[in-house]
């Protein structure tokens, strides 16, 4: 017969994607989540349970102030904390996460964004000034959200992630 593992932790029910990150935040709290390379210093940066769920409320906030709770949010790029914190935001607060493939041509994109209904986009810096540049063949799209810093626009629909944050 074999030997029965004893757990560590003992699982928490979930009711939603809400309660498991609510739920991992108590329990590991400040303890990595996964470690990433920040894109302007090089340098090797963690990200915890806690960042997480802060940065889920905050982001979750700032998409309601700006009216975009419970609407069609697209996110795209590499992949970075951001992704994540965007995916949980958008889901939690009952809209609907719209990933989409950063192999995509930006016609691709720009049809996607309006057959989805998209409200708002969140990107990484590969896509800093190419959306926005479309921002006109986008006029269902309210916000685009660069979630690195190096994006310099003159449309108002732009606001950061850090500043969302």
């Amino acid at each position: 017969m074999p030997k029965k593992l004893k757990r560590s932790i003992e699982p928490t029910p979930c009711k939603d994607l809400r309660d498991l990150v609510n739920n991992s935040a108590l329990k590991f709290g400040d303890k990595t989540l996964y470690y990433y390379k920040d894109k302007e210093t090089k340098e090797l940066c963690s990200f915890t349970y806690n960042d997480l769920l802060e940065q889920m409320n905050a982001l979750g906030t700032a998409f309601a102030a700006l009216g975009v709770m419970g609407e069609h949010i697209a996110v795209i790029g590499e992949t970075w904390p951001g992704y994540m914190v965007t995916y949980h935001a958008a889901a939690n607060g009952g809209g609907v996460i719209v990933p989409l493939d950063r192999e995509l041509s930006m016609e691709q994109i720009v049809n996607f964004c309006e057959l989805a209904e998209i409200k708002a986009i969140v990107y990484t810096q590969a896509f800093n000034n190419k959306l926005t540049e479309l921002a006109d063949q986008m006029p269902g799209v309210k916000y685009f959200i660069p979630m690195n810093k190096g994006e310099e626009s003159t449309i108002d629909k732009v606001r950061t992630f850090d500043e969302l944050l």
